[in-house]
């Protein structure tokens, strides 16, 4: 089952060492990394310019990278796009209590048969490997999506600055057109990632950490009322603490379905 759109990466500072690139180099699929103008030849170098989008500027954070790329995906003419984290490690399966490796390939391919049949997905994608142990259903109806996802570019709307562009991008989606839109979120298909800031580069640089990760939270609280709160997570990786958006029951109160074409 080979999957037929087309795979953006977003990616800073980690020429040769994308473990995405890799992961999707293995298996023989197609995919352009979205890179800034400082780092063009670090990565034309690691990968091939053929393999490269260049952003139009530096340093644009991580909002202007996906709106970029969503807006080349449009111009070519492209009804989804993939866009991925340059850190994935692997893609499972959840099987019983067990996640089991499984292929680029197939997991991708699976995801978009299921987006094909319905006239109304905006978001789709797996979930985080950590969470899969809480979840009984094969996928969930008007969830975020973060991470790995694949997009529709039919709908008008855009990543934000100074938000958690994941969790406001869904929310978007999810209130756009009169509630005309859901998201998939497949909880028995799985990725992996390290911990966030583990690593030097990639989204720990162009996406939000310290301070700005604070602002980003507030303003999320901000622009969508009632619906989130944050709280300061301490972690070895980040011991002065890291702002984390709360699980919110937000998610549940979205009525609409796919629909089938």
């Amino acid at each position: 089952m080979k999957p037929h759109y087309s795979f953006y990466i977003p990616s800073k500072g980690r020429a040769g060492k994308s473990s995405t690139v890799e992961l999707l180099r293995y298996e023989g699929l197609d995919f352009r990394i979205a890179v800034e103008p400082q780092d063009w030849e670090s990565y034309c170098e690691a990968y091939g310019e053929e393999f490269l989008l260049k952003l139009d500027r530096n340093n644009g954070n991580l909002f202007y990278a996906r709106n970029f790329i969503k807006q080349y995906s449009i111009e070519q003419s492209e009804p989804f796009h993939w866009q991925l984290d340059d850190d994935m490690r692997t893609f499972k399966r959840r099987k019983g209590n067990k996640n089991i490796k499984i292929s680029a390939r197939l997991l991708f391919g699976e995801v978009e048969e299921l987006v094909d049949n319905y006239q109304n997905i905006g978001l789709a994608g797996p979930s985080h490997s950590i969470f899969a142990f809480a979840k009984r259903k094969m996928y969930s109806v008007n969830r975020q999506v973060s991470g790995c996802f694949l997009i529709n570019n039919a709908i008008d709307i855009w990543y934000r600055p100074n938000l958690p562009e994941d969790t406001d991008y869904s929310m978007q989606v999810l209130t756009s057109e009169g509630g005309k839109w859901c998201t998939i979120l497949f909880n028995r298909l799985l990725f992996d990632t390290p911990p966030a800031a583990q690593f030097a580069g990639g989204l720990t640089e162009i996406g939000w950490k310290g301070k700005q990760r604070q602002i980003a939270a507030a303003n999320l609280m901000q622009t969508w009322p009632g619906c989130f709160k944050i709280k300061r997570v301490k972690s070895k990786y980040e011991p002065e603490g890291k702002v984390r958006v709360l699980p919110s029951k937000i998610w549940g109160t979205f009525s609409q379905r796919p629909i089938l074409k």
